[in-house]
């Protein structure tokens, strides 16, 4: 290989070589430069990165600059989110009411058209 490689690629191929000396276990490479696999990386982009993970709030701890919603805007929160929920549900329960109800007017309705009909078909007693 007569091309230069990146410094990345050169510590990969490194560290491919001493993979390939110990999987042979015949052969021994040696450890001089090579990068051990475990190693942290400690560029700018980690250290700016750890720091920012540092700053953010923990879980359910409350930060000065972002306002604890309130419970009354909580419940509106979940109420706008169940809405459609919500409204299938009513809607169900109005529906189970409605047969309930023509169930018990539809039996009221029949004996009362009976009790009505045999009233107008006896005879009227005659009180001479």
């Amino acid at each position: 290989m007569t091309d230069e490689l990146p410094p990345d690629n050169q510590q990969f191929e490194q560290v491919l070589t001493r993979l390939d000396a110990l999987m042979k276990r015949g052969q021994s490479a040696s450890t001089g430069d090579i990068p051990v696999l475990t190693d942290i990386y400690q560029g700018n982009d980690a250290q700016q990165l750890a720091q920012a993970i540092n700053d953010l709030p923990l879980a359910g701890e409350a930060t000065d600059d972002v306002a604890k919603p309130s419970h009354a805007e909580l419940v509106e929160s979940l109420m706008a989110d169940l809405a459609p929920l919500i409204e299938d549900a009513v809607e169900i329960a109005v529906q189970h009411q409605l047969a309930e109800l023509e169930l018990s007017l539809r039996a009221k309705l029949q004996v009362e058209i009976k009790q009505a009909l045999r009233e107008r078909l006896l005879p009227i007693p005659d009180n001479t």
